[in-house]
């Protein structure tokens, strides 16, 4: 098929690069739309180079303002915006936005429902309770918008899927939940422990908010030092304010024994020598840092019934399913019995790995253009009248 008689996507998102977590969602999708010869037009503060200089990719690379997201977020919705109204004379332009972040999108792919957490930053000063209120309050105004335009709302778990349909009454037959896909497979899972010692690794964004539960892995993580017989370090990798966390650190007297990476560029290196990775969540719509602990073969403790990547455990792994998340003695006690059966811990996790990996990032991203053109009239032999059909 000639190449302008393909569907052409335009995407905005922040990142399109390998680093992980969301951009590495966002790089798999853009790379197999390039590789499968759609027209291409990427709206974000990065792209990396090697998907950039694709023939048929270009990249609108949009600064950031202030060096804020958020002054970004309207940044990337003007631009993309533009793109669109250049392009929409074909009626062949699928425009897909992240959830709330371009109300104009024709497709809004979700990973997170901002309806679904409110938010609790209960030891933030006054000025930084008030901005996450106004942001929050902006988000939740911006996302309902996106969602009642669009004519597909993509998932990343069933647990979005409810949140879209219950808390923001997105019509079912406009949600599809797309699995996300994975790197690697066992064969990658040879983990050769570096020189550090031992320890229990904690990755998530940093700042006042309490969702990533950091408060209940530094409360837990300072229960099971009390033991001298313990020796593991706890490492906190993730960006943003770390100002209060180790505040709470120095607070429970175990300051020396955490370390704080920041953003980590390789969270391989981070995984080699961690035994567990403690995910005390309160609200995680998918899980990709959990995802990534377990195809480096290190089992991951989850708060029960909160990450939309659980759905996809398999019942091998439902002994790191922790039911009483909120509880910090529950966690230390649950770390102490996983240490006492690591290796099994760690086949099982190998195990689990190998099903993962059964769905890669190519067949992720298959899928996601495949329905997404499907629905809108836009594959191969139908008719150009079916995206009029789909949403007019």
């Amino acid at each position: 098929m000639k190449l302008d008689s393909q569907p052409r996507w335009l995407i905005v998102n922040g990142d399109f690069t390998r680093r992980g977590g969301q951009e590495l969602a966002n790089h798999a999708l853009a790379t197999r739309l390039a590789d499968r010869g759609r027209p291409l037009t990427l709206v974000a503060h990065q792209v990396d180079s090697v998907l950039a200089s694709r023939p048929n990719v270009r990249a609108v690379l949009v600064g950031l303002p202030l060096r804020s997201y958020y002054l970004g977020e309207r940044a990337l919705e003007r631009a993309a915006t533009r793109e669109f109204l250049a392009s929409h004379g074909t009626g062949r332009t699928v425009f897909v936005g992240n959830g709330g972040n371009c109300p104009h999108a024709t497709v809004s792919w979700v990973h997170f429902v901002h309806a679904a957490w409110s938010g609790e930053l209960p030891a933030a000063p006054p000025h930084a309770r008030a901005f996450h209120w106004l942001r929050k309050k902006d988000a939740n105004r911006r996302e309902r918008r996106a969602f009642a335009t669009a004519k597909l709302v993509v998932a990343n778990s069933d647990r979005t899927a409810s949140d879209l349909h219950d808390l923001i009454e997105v019509p079912r037959e406009r949600i599809i939940r797309i699995w996300f896909g994975a790197a690697h497979g066992p064969k990658g899972l040879r983990r050769p422990r570096n020189s550090d010692p031992p320890s229990l690794v904690f990755i998530g964004a940093l700042g006042w908010d309490r969702r990533k539960g950091l408060d209940v892995a530094l409360r837990a993580f300072a229960e099971l030092v009390r033991d001298p017989s313990f020796h593991h370090r706890l490492v906190v990798a993730g960006a943003g304010t770390e100002r209060p966390w180790r505040t709470l650190a120095r607070d429970l007297g175990i300051e020396g024994r955490v370390d704080f990476r920041a953003f980590v560029e390789d969270v391989s290196q981070l995984l080699a020598s961690a035994d567990l990775l403690l995910c005390p969540t309160r609200y995680e719509p998918y899980g990709l840092a959990i995802q990534e602990g377990i195809m480096a073969g290190v089992p991951p403790l989850v708060s029960n019934g909160v990450a939309g990547i659980v759905d996809r455990f398999p019942d091998t792994l439902e002994e790191l399913l922790i039911d009483d998340f909120e509880n910090h003695l529950e966690w230390a006690g649950r770390v102490r019995s996983c240490l006492g059966q690591l290796e099994s811990l760690r086949a099982r996790t190998t195990s689990a790995a190998a099903l993962f990996a059964q769905r890669s990032w190519e067949d992720f991203a298959d899928e996601f253009i495949e329905t997404v053109e499907d629905r809108l009239g836009l594959a191969a032999g139908q008719h150009r009248e079916g995206l009029r059909g789909a949403g007019e």
